[in-house]
This record gives structure tokens, C-alpha cells and sequence, in this order.
């Protein structure tokens, strides 16, 4: 873990560059924690490609808010690790309600 207050470092990537990904249409991210690779931890978010400069920026505010919390001890909801290498992930969907009457 980081030192608090220490400034992180988060790889971003577009779907198209991570290879296997399966993304349905509501799913606008995937924010990833890898606590099990060498030091330092590695943190990385996928994005969908060709988005507004307003979504990738509701994006990036969504991502550093649950990293934050993550790494305060306090994740949200949704986190899981992968049974396949221990990574934590968490995926951001985006949701479409209904007009208010």
C-alpha cells in the first residue's frame, strides 16, 4: 500500500487493448487493483473507447473515488477478485433512469 497522501499512479487503457475483455454495452470501465504483483502495486483502468471528454472525465472522478476508499479500507460494493490471477476489479456501469414527472 501507499503511503496516505502519496500520489498513485493509474495505467489507462481502451477495450481494444486488453486482450478477452468481455464488455456488454451499459459497462463503461473497469478499474483494477493488483495487490499480488511486485512492489509497487499496480493500479490500471480500461475504458471504453471514443468516449465524450465529459464521460471520460465522470470516468476518472468514479475511479479515483473508489480507489480512494479501496485503499482507505473502506471499498464499496462490487469489488471482487478474479479467480483466475487474485486481482481485485470493479466495473462501472452506466445506468439510464427514467425522467423524473
Amino acid at each position: 500500500m501507499s503511503a496516505p497522501g502519496a500520489a498513485l499512479t493509474v495505467t489507462l487503457y481502451e477495450w481494444d487493448e486488453l486482450v478477452g475483455l468481455v464488455v456488454t454495452p451499459d459497462r463503461m470501465a473497469v478499474l483494477v487493483v493488483d495487490e499480488d504483483a511486485d512492489d509497487p502495486v499496480r493500479y490500471s483502468l480500461a475504458h471504453r473507447p471514443n468516449m465524450s471528454a465529459d464521460m471520460f472525465q465522470m470516468c476518472g472522478e468514479w475511479a479515483v473515488a473508489e480507489l480512494t476508499a479501496f485503499l482507505a479500507g473502506r471499498p464499496g460494493r462490487g469489488w471482487h477478485r478474479r479467480r483466475t490471477d487474485g486481482v481485485w476489479q470493479l466495473w462501472a456501469s452506466l445506468e439510464g433512469l427514467p425522467p423524473i414527472d
